[in-house]
């Protein structure tokens, strides 16, 4: 009884840990948190495609939109907006480019919306309040069973 609980309470903790990788990720824009705008413009959204995936930490669906964009300075070109907020068939969204941090050290161009300010305090709350309930989860999963008195034995 006690193993059966235990799986079942990793079965639980598990996909909770993740979602909050995915949640602090997709909602909050973890990994732009505190990155600069380098770039601003204006940005029609070409195609969108939705994949499921599997990414390190993240677990989910990953919407793709390919985009044309005008940039402030001049510049025009074409960019793909991983984990989108932008939406099929919008035209002239107000738009920035950010570099976000792929690995230590190593900074990519990311195109968001202009209104979509990340937000440290949801990314990370939502992180360790799914991290918490896991761990809750395996708390109870893990703990010893109650003894249970014999008839006759004062407590």
């Amino acid at each position: 009884m006690r193993i059966l609980r235990a799986v079942i309470g990793l079965l639980i903790a598990v996909p909770l840990v993740l979602a909050g990788f995915t949640i602090s990720e997709r909602a909050f824009g973890q990994s732009a948190v505190g990155t600069e705008i380098s770039a601003r413009g204006t940005a029609t959204v070409v195609s969108c495609t939705s994949d499921g995936f599997i990414d390190g930490f993240v677990v989910g669906s990953n919407e793709v939109c390919e985009l044309a964009v005008e940039w402030d300075d001049g510049r025009t070109g074409t960019a793909t907006s991983e984990h989108s907020r932008f939406v099929q068939g919008e035209v002239d969204v107000p738009a920035v480019e950010r570099q976000v941090v792929v690995s230590k050290g190593n900074t990519e161009p990311s195109v968001y919306p202009a209104d979509d300010e990340p937000s440290a305090v949801g990314a990370y709350a939502s992180l360790v309040g799914l991290c918490l309930l896991a761990a809750i989860v395996l708390l109870v999963a893990f703990r010893a069973p109650a003894k249970s008195r014999e008839p006759g034995q004062r407590g």
